[in-house]
């Protein structure tokens, strides 16, 4: 890696959730890659579980979205006008001094090198099953609905997107986000509405609906992994927080 990355490397503690999603072809990878641009911060909210930080709490709910900020290529990635766009300009990155190996490349969702996929990245590795279940449901749901082209990209703001991404490693799902289009401030329940409604088609043609529907009303109403985490830290401190994710991950 290199002394000039060293600092970074050394306090990286952190576990992510990458989903890979199958796609037909590296231009439909884009196309979702380009619709997956406006959804990335609310599946960072719903995937937030890293609120603690050396045995402090962080006041974020995805601590480990807000370490990512260090490494040279990180947070939402751009838009592109093709797959020849995506490999000439990832070229030009990978050739740079500041970027040692294509591994470097820490968007929060990316074509796969290995694989025919769209690897999405932005969730935390999480206690539950289910809820990694649930993160891989609504992520396949978004990238098939993309690829059917049923709905249009949005030339999203850049700024507004990293802030909506920071909103988003903060608040998790106990506090309001910042709406990817518009700028203003959004409730989660709103987007968990226009995340169903949008890939209700691609997730009833996997029989996936009902599940998501139950379980992302599940997860609104009982927490996610860090207000879980923070519930179990307040009636025990840290003895019970783990004790709590040792059962959990037992689930």
């Amino acid at each position: 890696m290199g002394k000039f990355i060293s600092g970074i490397a050394a306090e990286h503690y952190m576990c992510g959730l990458h989903v890979h999603v199958s796609i037909p072809d590296s231009e439909a990878g884009v196309r979702a890659l380009n619709f997956l641009r406006g959804w990335l911060p609310f599946l960072c909210a719903l995937g937030a579980n890293s609120p603690y930080w050396r045995g402090v709490d962080s006041s974020f709910s995805s601590w480990r979205t807000i370490h990512y900020r260090k490494w040279s290529v990180q947070g939402i990635p751009p838009c592109f006008a093709d797959f020849r766009d995506y490999e000439t300009r990832l070229a030009r990155i990978n050739g740079t001094a500041a970027v040692p190996d294509p591994g470097h490349i820490g968007w929060s969702a990316r074509l796969s090198e290995k694989y025919p996929t769209i690897e999405i990245r932005v969730a935390d590795s999480q206690l539950r099953a289910q809820d990694s279940v649930l993160l891989a449901v609504l992520m396949r749901g978004l990238v098939e609905t993309a690829v059917a082209g049923v709905f249009e990209a949005v030339e999203y703001l850049p700024e507004v997107l990293d802030l909506s991404l920071w909103q988003a490693a903060k608040n998790g799902i106990t506090g309001g986000q910042v709406d990817t289009g518009t700028g203003a401030s959004i409730a989660v329940k709103e987007l968990a509405r226009r995340l169903l409604r949008i890939a209700e088609n691609a997730l009833r043609d996997h029989g996936d609906y009902d599940f998501a529907v139950i379980s992302l009303r599940n997860m609104l109403e009982t927490g996610n992994g860090a207000v879980r985490q923070r519930a179990a830290f307040d009636r025990g401190a840290f003895m019970h927080l783990l004790a709590n994710a040792h059962a959990e991950m037992q689930i």
